[in-house]
């Protein structure tokens, strides 16, 4: 099976309207459940005639199916398509500083099974942690019940920098031993399932492009914050890498020039500011001066066992240490939020990860710094929003590597009668 590697999905803007649309069609059938050509038609505003054609395709490649007549309004009934239930599942795996996660789910995204192991995963030397990886797929599948002949690839998203095409994570910043590492090629090897590689933050930009807050939006920036912070940038529907795959790394933009320096080896970079690590050292910080907060109570007096989850659940309880800790992050996102505004001119920015916590708390402030600051030609302010897919976007962003494969690829064409057999 050819794979579709950055240079060939360059292509032309006809090839990306072809794979946005195929995409919208597809989570059309998929939100309805079962749905008309007719109501479809509205449903996604396309002509008649691109409909037909896309339908035709998905129904050839057996992505979906005929799910007979629905009911009649005037005249004759009209016959429903629905996302096909026999097609296969996708194993969809999110790598972190501190743990793997695990998703084996239907096309449907509706018989998921969820696998989470917690470990100082990628600051773990490799001989330790890839064992603990391929285990983990393995887990994963022995917990779903699923035939493995079922399963139509491995979609695998991990901190960047990295390089799509060659399946390789290059010298991602706080993982020592991971340079360079062809981690694409091994998992192919070691499970015999075609296997697809992006950054964290471009799969759950993609993510949020087919099944969140991005899915009306052609153009967006997502901003994922997590254990650092990373950024994936949507263009006309797609995600945009650059000429290296750096694109969007917004973590490592320097937003104070005589700042830190951050293990990148830059300085002043947004990761030092806007990261959970940052607000946990500064509550940290404030508790060693002496200050009271609940984060205290909620950490048994342990300022080490501090976590972010838990400044949280103090902030919105109204914990001054904590709304402060915050406040500090949310100026700082304010002042990224600005810079890829008037760099890139989105539709939106959208917020995502462990952020999503404290969205109520921090979208006031980002959207102020944005309103006040942004360069806009429109009297309608640009809209900063949280992401509807929280801190599961990065892990639902690799299955959609899969998913868009499907998609975008002709060569990539499960054979659906004869898996059907085999069930």
């Amino acid at each position: 099976m050819k794979r579709m590697t950055p240079e060939s999905q360059s292509g032309s803007n006809l090839k990306d309207i072809k794979l946005l649309n195929r995409a919208v069609v597809f989570r059309a059938i998929r939100e309805a459940g079962a749905i008309s050509r007719a109501d479809l038609a509205k449903q996604t505003g396309l002509n008649p005639a691109t409909l037909t054609h896309i339908t035709r395709e998905l129904l050839d490649r057996n992505l979906i199916e005929d799910a007979g007549a629905g009911e009649a309004r005037v005249g004759r009934r009209s016959s429903l398509l629905r996302i096909h239930s026999m097609i296969g599942n996708i194993l969809a795996v999110r790598l972190a500083r501190h743990n793997i996660q695990g998703l084996l789910t239907d096309l449907d995204l509706h018989e998921m099974v969820i696998h989470t192991a917690s470990s100082s995963f990628l600051s773990n030397p490799i001989d330790a942690s890839l064992p603990a990886l391929l285990d983990g797929i393995e887990t994963l599948i022995e917990k779903s019940g699923v035939d493995r002949r079922t399963i139509l690839g491995i979609g695998i998203s991990a901190p960047g920098p990295l390089d799509t095409g060659r399946g390789i994570l290059i010298a991602p910043p706080n993982f020592p031993g991971w340079d360079s590492f062809p981690i694409r090629k091994i998992i192919e090897e070691k499970t015999g399932f075609t296997t697809f590689l992006d950054n964290d933050a471009n799969s759950a930009a993609l993510a949020e492009k087919w099944f969140g807050a991005g899915r009306n939006l052609d153009n967006f920036v997502f901003i994922l914050v997590e254990d650092g912070v990373g950024g994936g940038v949507v263009i006309n529907g797609d995600i945009y890498r650059g000429q290296h795959d750096i694109a969007g790394e917004i973590g490592h933009t320097t937003i104070d020039r005589n700042g830190a320096i951050c293990a990148c080896g830059n300085t002043g970079c947004l990761e030092l500011y806007a990261s959970p690590h940052a607000v946990e050292n500064r509550v940290r910080q404030s508790l060693l001066a002496g200050r009271k907060s609940l984060v205290s109570d909620l950490s048994d007096n342990d300022i080490n066992h501090i976590s972010f989850e838990m400044i949280a659940k103090a902030a919105l309880q109204g914990d001054a240490v904590a709304n402060e800790a915050l406040l500090e992050m949310a100026q700082a996102l304010g002042v990224a939020a600005v810079n890829v505004i008037n760099s890139f001119d989105p539709q939106a920015v959208i917020l995502g990860g462990k952020v999503s916590l404290v969205g109520d708390l921090i979208l006031p402030v980002i959207q102020e710094y944005v309103n006040l600051r942004a360069i806009s030609r429109s009297e309608q302010k640009l809209q900063v929003l949280v992401s509807v897919l929280g801190e599961n976007a990065p892990v639902i962003g690799a299955f959609s590597l899969v998913l868009r494969e499907l998609f975008q690829n002709p060569e990539f064409h499960p054979a659906v009668d004869a898996k059907e057999e085999k069930l």
